[in-house]
């Protein structure tokens, strides 16, 4: 999925369209698979009216790029303030990345999947991504915070006030604890949009147990009323990406 178009719009002053049949996604919409599209309509009512959903695909599904691009949509249509994309680091994130001084040049490389997801898009990511604290100023500028899990202890994520609803964005889920995902979620609003996105397959923690990607979608799985769970089975990289995700372990 690419594009050759760029632009810095960030709003419009459009009315939200009730369904995404038939918009054209960012020049996208021709290439997404039916099951792409299902992604993409439960995020719009999710966005418009608040949820959780728990998106788990192949590598090179379409999860982050979708989500991303319509996180974009939301908050031109003015349905939310700013969006938050946290990566979930893994074992030892801290350590990875080091504390706050000089956080952004460290943390840059884990979230070229954002940069990728708004190219895509034909949008400049230079006028959407924030990698610092937030200000009110950073806010309007650079809509897309980007940030480690670790960093987020303390943090509201939205608001109840529906002029700063906020979106979240929750990559690579399979390598957050249990611990780490009650930290994340416990941190959300109703009225937010928050995508909950990773592969089984891939949990990169020593100990694979310790992940809480599936004890979350089968603890949300109960409250139907508040998540939904979406699959993505194919991935747009080709068959050798699809092969090699494949393997029996």
């Amino acid at each position: 999925m690419s594009s050759k178009r760029t632009t810095n719009k960030t709003t419009t002053t459009d009315t939200p369209p009730v369904t995404l049949d038939d918009h054209p996604f960012f020049g996208l919409e021709r290439l997404l698979t039916d099951e792409q599209k299902h992604y993409i309509d439960v995020m719009w009512e999710a966005a418009k009216n608040g949820g959780v959903i728990f998106v788990e695909g192949k590598s090179g599904s379409g999860k982050t790029t979708l989500a991303v691009l319509l996180s974009v949509m939301a908050m031109q249509y003015g349905l939310a303030a700013r969006t938050f994309y946290i990566r979930a680091m893994g074992y030892g994130g801290e350590s990875k990345v080091g504390f706050r001084p000089g956080m952004v040049e460290k943390v840059r490389p884990y979230f070229a999947s954002v940069h990728e997801a708004l190219l895509a898009g034909g949008l400049n990511p230079a006028r959407f991504i924030c990698y610092e604290d937030i200000t009110e100023d950073t806010v309007q500028e650079n809509p897309i915070y980007c940030c480690g899990q670790m960093y987020m202890r303390g943090v509201n994520l939205g608001s109840n006030d529906k002029s700063a609803r906020s979106i979240v964005l929750i990559d690579e889920a399979q390598n957050a604890t249990v611990d780490e995902m009650r930290l994340l979620l416990t941190r959300c609003f109703d009225n937010s949009l928050i995508v909950v996105a990773g592969h089984r397959e891939q949990i990169d923690l020593p100990n694979k147990k310790l992940s809480g990607f599936v004890p979350y979608i089968e603890h949300f799985a109960k409250r139907p009323d508040l998540s939904s769970y979406v699959r993505l089975t194919k991935s747009m990289r080709g068959e050798v990406a699809e092969w090699a995700d494949a393997i029996e372990r």
